[in-house]
C-alpha cells in the first residue's frame, strides 16, 4: 500500500475500533468477522498502526470510503476484491442498471448516461472533516452505484453455498438471492441479499466485499457505460431481458472480446479539478 503519511494533503482514512462499546463500530466489526471466519480470512492489525489513527493515501479507496475497519487495503486485498468482482460482475451490473434505467427520465440513450454518469442533482453535503467531505465530492458515477444501487439495497458478495445436485441440469451452484446462470456453475462467490438495508456507515467503510462491488460497476457501468446506454435506447425498453443483454452483449461482463467501442459523448462538467 503506498501510504503517503503527509500533513493536511493526502485523503486520509481514519481505523475503526479501537475495542470499546461504540454500536456502530461493533456492528461493522460483527458482520465483517461473521464473513472473515467464513472464508478463513485471518484479520489482525498493521504493526505501527493502532485504532484512531489516521492514514493516508492517493489510492481509490480513499476517495471511495470514510474509514477503515482494522487495516487499511493493501494489494492482496485489491486482488481478492478483482477476483471476486469477476464472479458477480454480471449479476452486479444487472441490479445497478436495472435501478438507474427505472429512475431514468426517459429511456433515451442522453438520459440514460445522465444516470449512469451520476454527476449531482444537488451539491454534495458538507463537512468539516476534509476525508468525508473529499468522499461526498466524489460520490458520482460508479463510486455513487456501488452503494446506492447495490449496498445499501442489502445485497452484497459472498461465498456460494455448496452445489446442490439437480437432476435434470447437473450440479450447479446455489445463489442465495441472483437468478442461476452458466457463469454461476464454475464460480467461487455469489451475491446475497440481507433481510434489511444497512446504515450508511456500513457502506462508507472499506472491506474486500465492498469493493468487489465497486469494481464490478466499474468494469462494466464505468468503462462501457456509453455502449449500454446505446444499446437500450436502441431497443427503447427497459425490461430484465434488455439489461440482462446490456451487460453481457455491450459490457461483456461474460469475458467476450470486445468490439471496436464508440466515441464517447461529451460530458457534462468535464472540466478537472484539484480536490
Amino acid at each position: 500500500l503506498r501510504l503517503a503519511w503527509r500533513l493536511g494533503r493526502a485523503p486520509t482514512m481514519r481505523i475503526l475500533c479501537a475495542g470499546g462499546r461504540d454500536a456502530s463500530c461493533l456492528s461493522i466489526l460483527s458482520l465483517v468477522l461473521t464473513l472473515s471466519l467464513a472464508d478463513a480470512r485471518e484479520l489482525g492489525y498493521v504493526e505501527g498502526i493502532q485504532p484512531g489513527d489516521s492514514i493516508s493515501g492517493m489510492d481509490g479507496e480513499y476517495f471511495r470510503y470514510k474509514h477503515t475497519l482494522i487495516k487499511p487495503p493493501d494489494d492482496e486485498d485489491r486482488m481478492e476484491s478483482l477476483a471476486m468482482s469477476r464472479d458477480v460482475r454480471c449479476d452486479i451490473c444487472e441490479i445497478i442498471v436495472d435501478g438507474l434505467v427505472q429512475n431514468s427520465e426517459s429511456l433515451t440513450e442522453d438520459h440514460i448516461m445522465d444516470r449512469f454518469d451520476g454527476e449531482f442533482g444537488v451539491p454534495p453535503q458538507v463537512s468539516d472533516n476534509p476525508q468525508i467531505m473529499r468522499v461526498n465530492q466524489n460520490r458520482k458515477g460508479c463510486n455513487k452505484h456501488f452503494k446506492d444501487e447495490f449496498l445499501l439495497k442489502g445485497w452484497y458478495v459472498r461465498k456460494c453455498d455448496k452445489p446442490a445436485q439437480d437432476e435434470s441440469e447437473g450440479t450447479r451452484v446455489v445463489l442465495d438471492e441472483a437468478p442461476a446462470t452458466p457463469e454461476s456453475e464454475s464460480r467461487t462467490y455469489c451475491l446475497k441479499r440481507a433481510d434489511g438495508a444497512p446504515r450508511e456507515s456500513d457502506v462508507d467503510t472499506y472491506s474486500i466485499r465492498n469493493d468487489a462491488a465497486f469494481y464490478a460497476c466499474e468494469s462494466t457501468v464505468g468503462k462501457y457505460g456509453q455502449e449500454m446506454a446505446s444499446f437500450i435506447a436502441d431497443r427503447g425498453e427497459g425490461t430484465t431481458e434488455t439489461i440482462r443483454a446490456a451487460c453481457r452483449e455491450a459490457a461483456h461482463c461474460g469475458g467476450r472480446k470486445p468490439k471496436r467501442r464508440r466515441a464517447k459523448r461529451a460530458r457534462k462538467g468535464s472540466s478537472t479539478g484539484e480536490l
